[in-house]
């Protein structure tokens, strides 16, 4: 009996490239299901099942085969699981805008959201001399904010956005500043009035969604970019876009 060296060897080549192939694709490719972390931030994200963020993604689940794991959590977790690989898509990002080390391992999705962000206090004299005030903000914010807001980054004090308003109605912090609609809906839902804003700055960075920068997050994110334009997303955000055309001040009643 003759054997095939040649052929053997070949064979036993073909096997070893295909494993390197479907290993080296592995590397490349995105999951099916999308593992994303996404902070509170009503109405736009009020919980993993509801806002109006979450209604995006799952009409998006609906023209594709992607599907969400969907997972509330405050932005610096967000951030930091995104740089350590355990979620592929998080939000939401100030577009654009955020402190340069996140590029390093992030990339922005093309999706993003018109935001207004204001400064909140309970006595108005305060809007004007923001210098020396002890200003609360949403945990994972104080570097985009300190950057877009010109103050010292020890003028912030992060926390988590309700009780930082209940800070705020007790006199326990000067100011409050984030995004309009989840802090006016926050006040609104608990019952705290009285409260003076005034939208700062006049043109905020918007809202947005990023994944790893990387092979595997390109190529989501060039997906995902395809997907979003297929969405009637002025539909789904037509609600939100009455906080949006609210006076630039005025108070909380």
């Amino acid at each position: 009996m003759i054997i095939n060296t040649d052929s053997f060897a070949n064979k036993k080549w073909a096997q070893v490239f295909t494993v390197w192939a479907i290993l080296l694709f592995a590397s490349w490719a995105y999951p099916a299901t999308i593992k994303v972390g996404l902070e509170p931030l009503p109405p736009l994200i009020v919980k993993e099942s509801q806002g109006y963020t979450i209604a995006l993604l799952r009409a998006v689940e609906a023209v594709s085969d992607l599907k969400f794991d969907i997972e509330c959590m405050p932005y610096s977790r967000a951030k930091s699981e995104l740089g350590k690989n355990t979620l592929q898509l998080i939000g939401h990002t100030p577009y654009q805008a955020e402190a340069g080390h996140f590029y390093t391992y992030a990339q922005e999705l093309e999706f993003h959201i018109p935001v207004v962000t204001d400064i909140y206090v309970l006595d108005e004299d305060k809007l004007n001399n923001l210098a020396n005030l002890k200003i609360g903000i949403p945990r994972g914010n104080e570097e985009f904010a300190s950057k877009l807001l010109g103050l010292p980054l020890k003028n912030f004090y992060p926390g988590d956005l309700a009780s930082l308003l209940k800070m705020l109605q007790l006199g326990r912090i000067d100011a409050f500043w984030f995004e309009r609609a989840s802090t006016i809906s926050t006040l609104r839902r608990l019952q705290i009035k009285k409260i003076h804003y005034r939208k700062l700055p006049l043109n905020p960075a918007p809202a947005g969604m990023a994944v790893r920068n990387d092979t595997a997050g390109t190529r989501l994110k060039k997906r995902l970019d395809g997907l979003f334009r297929q969405i009637d997303r002025q539909q789904i955000f037509k609600e939100y876009d009455l906080y949006l055309k609210m006076p630039d001040q005025g108070v909380i009643d």
